[in-house]
């Protein structure tokens, strides 16, 4: 008996051991079974990979280094999803809601705000791609929105996820302004912009049409940078080359990232003109100048002029003059002039002689033919 007591004591230790060891495995697997049962309830919740249908943003609309790499802009940004993992040949609502839809999918459904913005078809693996612009009624400004998948028939939620909301940085869409709608070759125009959001460099670009080739009609292509995040303006003044051939154009305004006014609020127009070139005005003559008038003597007579014509000539002269040179003439020429008197009458008085002698002469002469 003793031995048997001791026997049976001896060999129940090792089956103590082999119990404890079974419950240790029944605890594990236990473990185990609550960890994989959490993995799979959280997987629909991943943001990438796994086999849950998920919505991406394209990555156009993320900027590196900004908003913890998650998508935002203005409203009417050209807007680029990329769904995966949907069942094949799916037609589904594509709607933007307030909020984050990743860990809360009742947000996706009514009486929640939604804002349709696409309908989808998805392809033989289960993926789409979709193009639409930001709708203006979900844009408030700072607000993210998720996007969310609903089924067509029956508007239950096809999918929730996103990679994380889209924040809306300005409530009006991208466009630009001109500070004139016509400009000659060689002068400036000034291009303005407001809501490219976020800040970015903008392309301006004038040529004879927009979202093309433009070819030879491009006209000049500048860049600029916007400011402000809830604003993104610039100015800029853009010089019109001299060689531009005349006629109509269009200013358009794009970003890297896909904006442009084309798409969002539209092109300006505008029109370059020739130079005007001011007609040269004809030189004004100036005026001759006028000689100031001179006192001019009066030359000596060839002949004896009478004593009439002798005074008339000297009053002539006299009064070319101005009136205080005619009272200084008539003072010095006064003794010339009766000198000039005198002269005459001697002259008449000997021209009377002679005629007397001459007179009487003949007068003899008849007389001696009569006696004869």
């Amino acid at each position: 008996m003793q031995l048997h007591t001791q026997g049976t004591a001896h060999n129940a230790f090792p089956h103590n051991k082999r119990i404890a060891r079974a419950w240790k495995l029944c605890v594990f697997a236990l473990l185990l079974l609550a960890a994989m049962t959490l993995s799979i309830s959280r997987a629909p919740l991943a943001h990438a990979g796994g086999s849950a249908a998920i919505i991406h943003w394209d990555s156009s609309m993320i900027y590196a280094g900004q908003n913890n790499g998650l998508p935002w802009g203005p409203v009417g940004e050209t807007t680029i999803v990329h769904g995966a993992n949907f069942s094949p040949n799916l037609n589904l609502h594509l709607a933007v809601t307030p909020g984050d839809s990743n860990p809360n999918a009742s947000l996706c459904q009514k009486p929640n705000v939604t804002v349709q913005v696409g309908m989808v078809t998805t392809d033989a693996s289960g993926g789409f791609t979709q193009h639409f612009s930001w709708p203006a009624s979900a844009g408030q400004v700072n607000q993210g929105y998720s996007i969310c998948a609903l089924s067509a028939s029956d508007n239950s939620i096809a999918s929730s996820q996103d990679d994380g909301p889209f924040t809306v940085l300005t409530s009006s869409p991208p466009v630009i302004d001109l500070s004139t709608t016509t400009v000659t070759t060689g002068g400036t125009v000034t291009v303005i912009g407001h809501n490219w959001v976020p800040p970015q460099p903008v392309s301006i670009n004038i040529a004879g049409c927009a979202a093309c080739e433009p070819g030879n009609t491009e006209v000049t292509n500048l860049s600029t940078n916007s400011t402000g995040l809830n604003d993104g303006s610039f100015s800029v003044s853009v010089t019109i080359p001299a060689n531009t051939k005349l006629g109509n154009y269009v200013v358009d305004a794009l970003t890297q990232s896909g904006l442009e006014a084309y798409y969002t609020t539209g092109v300006k127009h505008l029109t370059i003109t020739a130079v005007t070139v001011a007609p040269t005005p004809s030189p004004t003559p100036s005026p001759s100048p006028v000689p100031s008038p001179s006192a001019t003597t009066s030359a000596s007579p060839t002949t004896v002029p009478s004593a009439t014509a002798t005074s008339s000539t000297t009053n002539t002269s006299v009064g070319s003059g101005n009136g205080s040179s005619g009272n200084n003439d008539n003072t010095s020429h006064g003794p010339l002039i009766i000198a000039l008197v005198v002269l005459a009458l001697i002259l008449f008085a000997i021209a009377g002689g002679i005629v007397f002698l001459l007179m009487r002469r003949s007068s003899g002469k008849r007389s001696t033919d009569h006696g004869m």
